[in-house]
């Protein structure tokens, strides 16, 4: 039976045989085919529209590869522009516009006090005199004098550290775990290019949270040394967009079956091991399964690899070990071959 139906006489006016028939059977078994792919359940009922059905379900493999290549190059350029801006600022003692000692700033507050308390002096002074606002205002110096007293570097990871904490507060929020999906985990079949950027700083569940958070603590201050605070950031940025990348084309090449969602730092956090493998060849990390025993990271890194190929072969899905061997291979080309080329490009500026 045919879907639409007609009747008789419709159908001996207007000339509609089988042919005109099958056709609308074909259409009638694309949108049950379309409604199957909603509900997750794919299948192929229609031959001839086979080909437009794989066009219009297919994700794109292109597309993430522009996504990354256009985000991690900005990345670079800027982190490049900063550098050399920096580099002659130096050249030229301009140290006096970025001191927070600036006599031009404390000009500006002279000039300001006296005409804000002229107006608001007895608001202000019950506030200032009040219990609360001590309190907090003692608290608030503290704080303030703790992060002055740290250096650039703890800076910078503790500034990436609480980014991560503060989405991986919101994951903790049922009410958001619908967004958080979509827009914070990245999935090949969404056709969501900038999940590759968010991802990274995503983590739903508590031990990985804390994992990843442990071991940029640990190696971000290293790696920070070794690039610098600019190059630090998108060397961190870009091997993330890279790690998940490289699983994104190999889950829609290789994985047509068992292709799943995938978010976390371990990508940048390989690529920043590698990196202090290359650089510090002879310290001694521990790792997660042997907490009691340092190994020297020249070791432990291939141990690691060989581990993530283990992985891929035995067909574990608990980790994403394409995305792990990229960022540690991208870790390891950037440290030995990258570097070189960051600072040359920063000189021509």
């Amino acid at each position: 039976m045919c879907f639409p139906r007609f009747p008789l006489s419709y159908r001996r006016l207007s000339g509609f045989n089988g042919q005109y028939c099958s056709k609308f059977s074909s259409i009638r078994n694309y949108a049950l085919d379309t409604r199957h792919y909603n509900n997750k359940f794919v299948s192929y009922n229609n031959s001839l529209l086979q080909k437009t059905y794989r066009k219009r379900v297919t994700p794109s493999i292109w597309k993430p590869v522009l996504f990354t290549l256009i985000a991690s190059g900005s990345s670079f350029a800027i982190a490049t522009n900063i550098s050399a801006e920096k580099i002659k600022a130096r050249r030229k003692n301009m140290y006096h516009f970025y001191n927070d000692n600036d006599q031009n700033a404390g000009d500006i507050v002279t000039y300001r006090e006296p005409w804000v308390k002229g107006i608001f002096h007895r608001l202000i002074q019950k506030i200032e005199d009040s219990k609360f606002y001590k309190s907090l205002h003692g608290d608030w110096t503290y704080m303030t004098k703790r992060w002055n007293s740290l250096s650039d570097s703890t800076k910078t990871t503790a500034i990436l550290i609480g980014i991560n904490t503060i989405i991986f507060g919101m994951w903790q929020i049922h009410p958001l775990r619908a967004v958080m999906n979509n827009y914070f985990v990245h999935n090949p079949l969404s056709g969501r290019s900038f999940t590759l950027l968010t991802s990274m700083f995503s983590h739903e569940a508590f031990w990985h949270y804390s994992f990843n958070m442990l071991a940029l603590y640990s190696f971000g201050d290293l790696v920070y040394r070794i690039f610098g605070k600019e190059q630090f950031l998108a060397f961190y940025l870009s091997s993330g967009m890279v790690a998940s990348c490289i699983s994104h084309i190999v889950s829609l090449s290789f994985k047509r079956y068992n292709i799943l969602p995938s978010l976390g730092a371990s990508g940048a956090i390989f690529a920043c091991v590698a990196a202090c493998a290359i650089q510090y060849p002879d310290s001694s990390v521990y790792l997660i399964f042997l907490p009691f025993f340092p190994i020297k990271i020249s070791y432990a890194l291939p141990a690691i690899m060989a581990f993530d190929l283990w992985g891929i072969v035995s067909g574990m899905t608990m980790f994403d070990h394409f995305a792990h061997l990229a960022g540690t291979m991208f870790g390891l080309i950037y440290t030995k071959f990258g570097q070189e080329s960051y600072w040359k490009a920063v000189k021509q500026i």
